[in-house]
């Protein structure tokens, strides 16, 4: 028979086992850290934090029963640590979002600036025929021809910013608000043509190294050119007219979502992608234009998924995570590899050989 527990209304009375293993490793019992050691322990539960996130957040239950520094300062340390990690993506979005809004305010001030020219001239232009002496209904007549010009050219600058909205600024790709939209669709048709529908995410190995050594205007290099030999990668398929889109997920990491492609397919596709990127040599430039001596090359990490129809609740935020846990399990390999996610089995992630 269980002991009870030694302090007042213990919460964990009935779990003396996981209170004895902190008393071994000297855990205060009257703090927070059990609470926090042990939502820790049990992160890989959680459903609404990335691979990413529970990597990170696991290394630092490690840390702390390697440490064994259980002190109030050492606790408010871990507890910002953890904050920082959760709210690490809603940050990440929130800056991607006031980028894209700047950019595009940017491109819709210039746009708009030419349609102002525009007028200006058409007005200077009835002006000086008037003051010419030219019939007010020739003149009225050239207004209007001038009027139809610009706002032909206005319906234009709307498709502009359209496609511009939907587009990475930096890469060219399609961006996370163009990929969620984009799979969204691909699930609406799905309940009609039951197509299957993969989806490979990658992730430059080390950018941040990349950043720190060489500077983030190399980091930028670094990120065109993987969306490069994405765009080159992907053109068979976009010109056989199938339904394929790269997009620029966040950060260093990519997404590519393929309809009507099965795991395997994709798979095959993602170690084209692993090896192609693997060639890239950067010779990257200095800010007045010479190249440095250093050489920049790179390696990523695939994950790749499949819709499985055994899933409950948000397929498309399911087939996401999959992908998700698969590039982190392949990360967790030893990067630069393939992984494969698979929805049933003992082990749900499959390495895929290269070839």
């Amino acid at each position: 028979m269980k002991k009870p527990c030694s302090l007042a209304d213990c919460i964990w009375a009935d779990q003396m086992s996981f209170c004895d293993t902190l008393k071994r490793v000297a855990v205060p019992l009257n703090s927070k850290w059990p609470f926090t050691i042990l939502w820790l322990r049990g992160i890989n539960e959680s459903t609404v934090l990335l691979e990413k996130q529970k990597v990170e957040l696991q290394s630092i239950l490690l840390s702390i029963l390697q440490k064994k520094n259980f002190s109030e300062f050492a606790l408010e340390e871990i507890e910002q640590d953890i904050y920082t990690i959760i709210t690490a993506q809603q940050v990440e979005e929130i800056r991607r979002i006031m980028k894209e809004a700047t950019e595009l305010a940017h491109d819709v001030h210039n746009i708009f600036g030419k349609r102002h020219d525009d007028i200006a001239c058409m007005a200077s232009a009835v002006d000086s025929d008037l003051a010419k002496g030219v019939e007010p209904a020739v003149a009225l007549a050239g207004l209007r021809s001038s009027l139809k010009d610009v706002i032909a050219k206005m319906a234009d600058d709307i498709d502009s910013l359209k496609t511009l909205s939907w587009k990475d600024g930096l890469t060219g790709l399609a961006n996370r608000r163009a990929f969620d939209d984009f799979l969204q669709k691909a699930m609406s048709s799905r309940e009609e043509n039951q197509t299957p529908i993969s989806m490979i995410m990658l992730d430059i190995d080390y950018f941040k190294v990349v950043n720190d050594t060489f500077g983030h205007r190399v980091g930028d290099q670094v990120l065109q050119a993987l969306a490069g030999q994405l765009v080159k990668v992907i053109q068979p398929l976009t010109a056989a007219g199938d339904n394929v889109l790269a997009a620029r997920y966040g950060g260093e990491e990519f997404a590519i979502v393929l309809c009507g492609e099965l795991a395997p397919r994709a798979a095959m596709l993602a170690e084209i992608i692993r090896k192609s990127a693997s060639k890239i040599v950067l010779s990257p430039f200095e800010a007045d234009g010479g190249s440095r001596r250093e050489k920049v090359t790179l390696t990523v990490s695939c994950g790749v998924a499949e819709l499985w129809e055994g899933w409950q609740g948000d397929w498309q935020a399911k087939l996401v995570e999959a992908a998700d846990k698969a590039l982190y399990r392949a990360k967790s390999s030893g990067r630069n590899c393939t992984v494969q996610f698979l929805p049933e089995g003992e082990d749900r992630f499959k390495v895929i050989e290269p070839h």
